[in-house]
C-alpha cells in the first residue's frame, strides 16, 4: 500500500514538472521517500511484534497477580515509545479554518479542536455583512496513531458566558490524503451548522518538503 501510494506522488509530479532536471530531482525525492517508507516498513513489523508481546504479557499477568503494576508500567512504557518513534514518520497536519456554515448570529465563535495533547482556538465573527474574521486560523499538528480529533463548537455571550452550538469528532484517517482537501463538518445534529476547513498532509517533512507542497498545490484544482 505504502509504496502503491508513493509511486501515484511520483507519477503525479513528473506529470505536473515534465522538465528533465524537474525529473532527475524527483528521482532523488523518490528514493527519500522509498527510505522514508522502509523505515515506517521496519516500525510497522516492530510495533505488530510489541503487539503480541503485549498480548502475551497480558496472558502473564493473570498468572501473576502480585506484579500487576509493575508489568503494566513497563508495558505502557514499551508501547509508548514504540507509537512516539511511529509518529515521528507521519508528516504533518496544516490546516487552515476557512469559516462556520449556518450561523447567522453576530456574537464572537470560539471553536476548539483538542487532538491528543494538541490544542488549537480559532476564534471567528460573522460581520452584519455576512464577512467572517478569525483569530489563529492556520495551524500545523502532528498526526497521532490513536487519537481522534474533539471539536467543539461555542458562542461568546458576554466575557464570562459561552453557549454550546455544538462538537463533532473528526477520525484522522480522512486526513491522510496525497491532495490538498476542503472539508466540512456538521457540529449539530440536524446538520445545519458547519465548519470548513482547508487540510495539507505533508507525509514527508524532513525530505523535501517544499518541493513535494508546491508541486501538490499547482497540480491542485478547485
Amino acid at each position: 500500500m505504502m509504496f502503491l501510494l508513493s509511486n501515484i506522488i511520483i507519477i503525479f509530479l513528473i506529470n505536473t514538472f515534465p522538465s528533465m532536471q524537474q525529473i532527475k530531482s524527483l528521482e532523488r525525492f523518490s528514493r527519500r521517500v522509498e527510505f522514508h517508507i522502509s523505515k515506517v516498513e521496519e516500525l510497522r513489523e516492530s510495533h505488530i511484534r510489541l503487539r503480541r508481546l503485549r498480548d502475551g504479557a497480558m496472558n502473564m499477568m493473570r498468572a501473576y497477580e502480585m506484579s500487576r503494576v509493575s508489568s503494566r508500567e513497563a508495558r505502557h512504557s514499551l508501547m509508548s515509545r514504540n507509537k512516539k518513534e511511529m509518529e515521528s514518520y507521519m508528516g504533518q497536519f496544516y490546516i487552515t479554518m476557512k469559516g462556520t456554515f449556518g450561523l447567522s448570529r453576530t456574537d464572537p465563535c470560539v471553536v476548539t479542536v483538542q487532538y491528543g495533547r494538541q490544542r488549537w482556538q480559532p476564534r471567528g465573527r460573522i460581520d452584519n455583512d455576512g464577512q467572517q474574521s478569525w483569530e489563529a486560523s492556520e495551524t500545523t499538528l502532528q498526526p497521532l496513531v490513536s487519537d481522534l480529533m474533539e471539536i467543539k463548537v461555542m458562542e461568546q455571550k458576554g466575557l464570562m458566558s459561552q453557549v454550546s452550538v455544538g462538537e463533532v469528532t473528526c477520525d484522522p484517517a480522512q486526513l491522510l490524503r496525497v491532495l490538498p482537501q476542503n472539508l466540512a463538518l456538521d457540529v449539530n445534529t440536524l446538520g445545519t451548522i458547519r465548519l470548513a476547513f482547508h487540510i495539507t498532509w505533508m507525509c514527508v517533512v524532513r525530505y523535501g518538503k517544499h518541493i513535494l507542497y508546491r508541486t501538490v498545490e499547482h497540480g491542485a484544482t478547485w
